[in-house]
């Protein structure tokens, strides 16, 4: 008897396949399988025959599949045949939700069942770097579920939380928000997966403070609401590490907003002035310059923990030059005092106003050189 078995979207597996003759594939996991052999052993090999479907077909919203099973005598005589249709119904499992990030390393964990068939999971996601101050444009993220509106309004759910940090998405359309907001620390929306996929595709990363720098993550968790079929409500939430680096930030001066006014062969104190480095602390070393035009810059008192390359000392001096601690350095700009050259004046000058002029410097050796920040205070 030559007998073919023939499934339309699953495969059939035989059993106690012993003294046949296969023509098309092998009794295991067959979509198509021809044998031929005496009638007891074609018989012992179908009896509890299994049938499995393919990978995540369900019939709930199709036809059920067929099992088609026909038989020929060949051995002389009249080549008589038979055959018979099975139908089978593939009840939906839920499958999980998946999240793809870039840079995700896959492991694989699972016992094949088939020669063609395996579980795989993340093991881990290579994290990305963004200079300080700057956006990280984050592509290829990607909302995955095989069984998702496989009904009506199979909506999905994503969160998107960021501890230091703000993710604006592509787009907003087509979503609809259950907390937090875009552009922010935490972002929850609701929505089928191609518009959830529309706004995920790229997702644009920038620290929450300026001038913060450390390493810090964002996490991607989605829900499937248990869309579609029997196992409940599945979720899966993938984390991409990423580093901020610091970048040296130039320090910045506070001067006053308006010329001082000096008195002729006086002492003036010059208030407001004031350096400030979002990227130094208090003990970080810098430079400052200091130079009048035209007359001199007095220091009553100088910290010991300053060393002057130019001027300072008991006498006034139109140039100063100082390398110390920010917060020192303030102390001495808190201290500065100005003094115009003996029986100078602005009107005898033509008018002219005399200017300080000053300079900071970080002193940070960043690719070589730091950065500085000049201003001027008209006096």
């Amino acid at each position: 008897v030559r007998v073919t078995v023939e499934a339309g979207h699953g495969a059939v597996t035989l059993t106690r396949a012993v003294d046949l003759v296969f023509l098309e594939g092998t009794g295991v996991g067959d979509r198509r399988v021809v044998f031929q052999g005496r009638p007891a052993d074609v018989n012992r090999a179908l009896d509890r025959a299994t049938y499995r479907g393919a990978t995540d077909y369900n019939t709930a919203r199709r036809p059920a599949d067929t099992v088609r099973i026909a038989a020929e005598h060949v051995g002389g005589g009249n080549n008589a045949s038979a055959s018979a249709t099975l139908r089978v119904r593939v009840a939906p499992v839920n499958d999980p939700p998946r999240v793809k990030l870039p840079g995700q390393v896959y492991r694989w964990t699972g016992v094949a069942l088939r020669s063609w068939e395996g579980e795989y999971d993340v093991a881990h996601v290579r994290g990305q770097a963004v200079e300080e101050d700057a956006p990280l444009r984050i592509e290829g993220v990607e909302i995955l579920d095989v069984d998702a509106e496989e009904e009506f309004e199979d909506y999905l759910t994503v969160e998107i939380r960021s501890p230091r940090g703000r993710v604006k998405l592509a787009r907003a359309t087509g979503v609809r928000w259950l907390a937090g907001q875009d552009d922010s620390g935490y972002l929850r929306f609701q929505g089928a997966r191609a518009a959830l996929n529309g706004a995920v595709r790229l997702l644009t990363y920038n620290t929450a403070a300026p001038d913060w720098f450390g390493e810090d993550e964002v996490t991607v968790t989605v829900w499937d609401e248990g869309h579609t079929g029997t196992g409940g409500p599945l979720s899966d939430s993938q984390t991409l590490p990423i580093n901020v680096t610091a970048v040296n930030d130039p320090p910045a001066w506070s001067a006053p907003p308006h010329p001082v006014v000096a008195g002729e062969d006086g002492t003036t104190p010059v208030l407001g002035l004031k350096i400030s480095d979002p990227d130094a602390n208090l003990s970080s070393a810098m430079y400052l310059e200091m130079y009048a035009l035209y007359g001199n810059i007095s220091l009553p008192e100088q910290p010991d923990t300053l060393f002057f390359t130019e001027g300072g000392g008991a006498l006034s001096s139109r140039r100063v030059a100082a390398r110390g601690g920010l917060e020192a350095l303030n102390v001495l700009l808190g201290r500065l005092a100005y003094e115009p050259p003996h029986h100078w004046t602005g009107a005898a000058a033509g008018g002219r106003l005399d200017t300080l002029h000053l300079v900071a410097y970080d002193g940070a050796p960043g690719a070589g050189e730091g950065e500085g920040n000049r201003t001027a205070a008209a006096l």
